[in-house]
């Protein structure tokens, strides 16, 4: 119940700062204002604009005794190529209370940089995937890959923000490749193990092929979206804006990985994904080679009896065939 009395309570300093008609917009669209939660961000486009805002924000404050907390806001001149970057920390302020100028803020557990870049957001997700793997191999190391790969799955595999990333960054494959070697390391595999047969032997996706997946999935969920703002901003960015917006990049990416026009981006499910990857494989690995690699993963880690192969040679046949 507190969350929709607090989302009542915020609605007027929402709507006057609509009505300011002060800050950002898109077209005809106002998006000055933007609010998830408890969390309010401003968009302006020059520094009198956004000092504006500020102003309507401390009468609504004061008017109905609301506390916003400056040493937990931020402010950010955002821009590929910024001219002019203050050096006062006193540039502006809330509740009489100075407001940091940052080059990068954390919002909703996303990392946001001034350059607009995601490299830095990336970077941190590799290295959060990285300790996420560690845990499980080190908390659950008694446990069989059976397990580990379930715990994979349900605790490694959220990826979350994923839906805001710029695919196309170079990054991206450094979390593909953190991932993989989680892979390899879960089954005990030979590190020259072959990319393509790590996703067959684990059920699933590769994961560049995964991201793009959700990615489609949050636009054309967007595309639907009840919110006017929401639909209308997505709307802009893919068929308006297009290269020159983030998420327009993301859909004509994800479009183009699958062969198809960005108006069909409603097609690119999880079922196509796999089909995909096994017609664009150099070798396509086949269900019998699949299933031998499963058998004697299952006869290595004794969930199979095998009294024809010791050990010794389970291991050679395994290396053989992982990467050969």
């Amino acid at each position: 119940m507190s969350p929709v009395l607090f989302c009542i309570y915020l609605d007027g300093l929402l709507l006057a700062l609509r009505d300011s008609k002060v800050g950002c917009y898109i077209g005809q669209a106002y998006v000055g204002a933007l609010a998830y939660a408890d969390d309010v961000t401003l968009l302006a486009p020059t520094a009198r604009a956004m000092r504006i805002q500020l102003k309507i924000c401390d009468e609504y404050s004061e008017k109905f005794r609301i506390v916003f907390n400056a040493t937990k806001s931020a402010c950010m001149v955002v821009g590929k190529k910024v001219r002019h970057w203050p050096d006062s920390g006193k540039y502006f302020s809330i509740n009489g209370t100075n407001i940091s100028l940052v080059k990068e803020y954390c919002h909703l557990g996303h990392i946001i940089t001034a350059d607009l870049d995601d490299k830095t957001e990336l970077i941190s997700k590799r290295n959060l995937l990285c300790g996420k793997i560690n845990n499980v191999l080190c908390y659950f190391k008694n446990c069989d890959p059976f397990v580990k790969i379930k715990l994979l799955r349900h605790y490694c595999y959220d990826f979350y923000g994923s839906n805001l990333w710029n695919l196309a960054h170079n990054n991206i494959e450094d979390i593909c490749i953190a991932w993989r070697k989680g892979l390899r390391r879960i089954w005990n595999l030979p590190v020259r193990t072959h990319c393509r047969l790590l996703g067959p032997i684990c059920s699933l996706l590769p994961l560049k092929y995964e991201l793009n997946c959700r990615s489609a999935s949050f636009i054309v969920k967007s595309l639907s979206s009840a919110n006017r703002t929401v639909n209308f901003v997505v709307r802009n960015g893919v068929f308006f804006r297009r290269m020159l917006s983030p998420i327009g990049c993301n859909a004509f990416h994800c479009a183009s990985f699958y062969g198809l026009p960005v108006a069909d981006l409603e097609c690119i499910d999880k079922h196509l994904a796999w089909q995909v990857v096994q017609q664009l494989e150099i070798a396509p690995v086949s269900d019998s080679l699949t299933s031998v690699i499963k058998e004697l993963l299952g006869i290595k880690f004794n969930s199979l009896y095998m009294p024809l192969l010791n050990d010794d040679e389970v291991m050679f046949i395994l290396d053989f065939m992982c990467t050969s």
